[in-house]
Order: structure tokens, then sequence, then C-alpha cells
């Protein structure tokens, strides 16, 4: 079994575009929740969603994300750790890798605003990197 993870930062506050505060954003983390319970990696993949709160100080966030902590996914679980939203994405997708680096043996990173709803999308990514590419960008995942 290949141990793979999906990085997704998370922000409950204002946006450039879009949301205004953290009511704007709870559907989203919704609607990102229900898509990783539901979306199938490929064969052989054992992934987990990895959540990294943006936001800590945000009740909304924290109510929502400690509900989900843990929850059993089609190949994996949800896993929420809290970010501090220094870096923005890249310094939570550090911070997911600092915690776990050596867990897996692919990582995906994503925005939480990017929905991957392509069933076997990690199967075509690992057969893309075994082609000794080095990173690779999913188009047409989403």
């Amino acid at each position: 079994m290949i141990r793979c993870c999906k990085v997704i930062p998370f922000y409950f506050g204002p946006r450039r575009i879009t949301f205004e505060g953290s009511s704007d954003v709870l559907p989203l983390a919704e609607y990102v929740y229900e898509n990783a319970l539901n979306i199938d990696p490929g064969p052989h993949i054992e992934m987990d969603t990895i959540i990294v709160n943006n936001s800590p100080d945000c009740d909304q966030a924290v109510d929502f994300f400690n509900k989900i902590n843990g929850k059993k996914t089609k190949s994996g679980e949800i896993i929420v750790i809290n970010g501090d939203n220094i870096g923005i994405s890249f310094g939570a997708y550090n911070k997911a890798f600092e915690m776990f680096g050596g867990k897996y043996d692919y990582w995906a990173f994503t925005e939480d605003d990017i929905i991957i709803n392509y069933d076997g999308f990690y199967s075509i990514a690992i057969d893309q990197l075994k082609e000794s590419v080095g990173f690779i960008a999913l188009i047409g995942v989403s």
C-alpha cells in the first residue's frame, strides 16, 4: 500500500475576493470535507487529508475542525493541525511537512478553494512522477 496525503490550508478570514469573513468560508470548508470523505485517490493508495487551520483563534473554524478531526475517509482519515498563518499557504504546507515528513511516500499540496474531484487522481500523479519528474501540476482534476 502506498501512503499519501493531501495538505489543505484553511483560512477563515477576509480574502481578496469572495470571502468577507468566517461565515463565508464555512460552506467551503463543509464542501471540502464532503469531498475528502468520498474521493478515491486510486488503487493501492491510502490517503490522509491534512487540514491546516490557519485561523486557530476563530471559534467557528475551531468548532468545525474539531468535529471532523479523525474522521475516516474512503482511503484514510482527516487530520487537523493548527497553523499560525505565517507564510500563508506555504507556511501551512511547511508545518504539515515538518510534523509528518516521514509518514508519507507522496505529498499533494492544494489550496482550500481548489477541489480535486477526479477519482484516481493520485495514481495518475504517481505514474507521472515515476517518469523522473520531481514536481507535477494537476490540471483538469478539479
